[in-house]
């Protein structure tokens, strides 16, 4: 298995969300930080860095934690995890360790795509647009069970899925373990694979001891 990256977040991409990061601690500097965030279907390139696509749900997910006084360490690292490089965050044998989850627009293998209004997408359009994005490739290890089980094994207290066709959402991480908040609606400022969806699904999801935790400390409401 390919060694992991771990972007910090002096990376130059991530000024504006250390600076968010300072924020949060200032603001609950009590309450234990997320620190390494595990970002599921993100790619990283050496040159290019991430794409304008990853920033977006990156940055959701911090404005989340910032509106909900959820603390987030100046000193964050990103693990961009995605197939092509090599890593299945559904593996049991991936060693990792991360606070948080974003699953960034992970296809589903087992269901068939439809579209924000149940219609299903064609088929013959799927078929392009996994040519279009390799990205759209599927781990082996997917189950119904797969997903909740990952995001335990690395230690994850907070899972952010972003989904709008037919992806991994939250449903995929809840269970006894995790709880979910009311799904929120983000709005696309980039190229969507049809022009006829421009909004995404992020839905949030606490491990149910850490949330409790949070509910005492009045924070994440």
């Amino acid at each position: 298995m390919a060694e992991l990256k771990v972007i910090r977040s002096d990376h130059p991409q991530l000024k504006e969300f250390r600076a968010a990061a300072a924020e949060t601690m200032a603001r609950e500097p009590l309450v234990q930080p997320i620190k390494r965030i595990a970002a599921v279907g993100a790619v990283y390139d050496p040159q290019e860095g991430f794409s304008r696509r990853d920033l977006f749900l990156l940055a959701y997910t911090f404005r989340y934690c910032q509106e909900k006084g959820i603390s987030i360490s100046p000193d964050f690292e990103i693990v961009p995890l995605d197939l092509r490089g090599g890593h299945d965050f559904l593996d049991p044998s991936l060693v990792l360790h991360a606070d948080a989850v974003i699953s960034c627009l992970i296809t589903r293998p087992d269901v068939k795509a439809v579209w924000a209004d149940g219609r299903e997408v064609d088929p013959a359009l799927l078929e392009m647009l996994q040519r279009r994005e390799p990205s759209l490739r599927t781990s082996p290890f997917h189950s119904e069970t797969a997903w909740r089980e990952a995001a335990l094994r690395c230690g994850a207290r907070l899972v952010t899925a972003f989904s709008h066709l037919s992806e991994i959402n939250g449903n995929d991480f809840i269970g006894s373990d995790y709880v979910m908040s009311r799904p929120l609606g983000v709005r696309a400022p980039f190229d969507t694979y049809s022009s006829k969806v421009d909004k995404y699904r992020m839905d949030i999801l606490f491990r149910r001891d850490w949330k409790e935790g949070l509910m005492r400390a009045g924070i994440g409401s």
